[in-house]
């Protein structure tokens, strides 16, 4: 499964100080899940204030039993947090960024480009031209991937799951016709973060 977020390490947290991040939201991630191991995989996701973090945590709480709300001020939070990052720990924690630009880019992921228009074509009542370029992005809203399709002033947006599972119709020719007939270029994403 695609995860082009980075591992969280402890040494990010004067980083999230000076950004004046404050709060962290937990949750079970997983596209983090490693194969080689039975540790939990956890998104942690930075908030400056109580209030966006309680907004994260109050949609995801009923679904997610490991949701918690972590406070970087508070001592008992931050020696759990440490806890948690040790390699013996039975948790691997993911921050919900990336630093690597490569991660992020999915343009030459055919099958997710491919995926992409047919949902543009079944999803949406919008009629690309030949020339036209739709725009997408990937973005992640509590804790969940989504790519965010944009043309002209219309905007679209799906769970990137929705398109990896995407498979072609086997009764019709593998690829429709309308395929190769209007671009999508990938744009940076707002998971970029140096």
């Amino acid at each position: 499964m695609y995860n082009p977020l980075t591992k969280f390490k402890t040494d990010m947290l004067p980083g999230f100080a000076n950004m004046k991040v404050r709060y962290l939201v937990a949750q079970q991630y997983y596209r983090g899940k490693l194969p080689s191991t039975e540790q939990l995989p956890l998104l942690l996701t930075d908030y400056p204030d109580l209030v966006q973090a309680s907004t994260h945590y109050q949609n995801i709480k009923v679904t997610d039993k490991w949701a918690a709300i972590i406070d970087l001020q508070n001592p008992k939070h931050l020696a759990k947090l440490a806890e948690m990052c040790q390699p013996y720990s039975e948790y691997v924690l993911y921050a919900a960024f990336t630093d690597d630009p490569n991660k992020v880019n999915l343009k030459n992921d055919k099958r997710i480009a491919n995926a992409a228009k047919s949902y543009i074509d079944s999803e949406t009542n919008w009629k690309p031209t030949a020339s036209a370029t739709v725009k997408a992005q990937l973005e992640l809203q509590f804790g969940e991937l989504f790519v965010t399709f944009r043309l002209g002033g219309q905007q679209a947006q799906t769970r990137l799951s929705a398109l990896e599972t995407t498979k072609p119709c086997v009764t019709t020719s593998a690829l429709p016709a309308t395929y190769d007939t209007y671009k999508i270029t990938f744009q940076a994403s707002t998971l970029i973060r140096r």
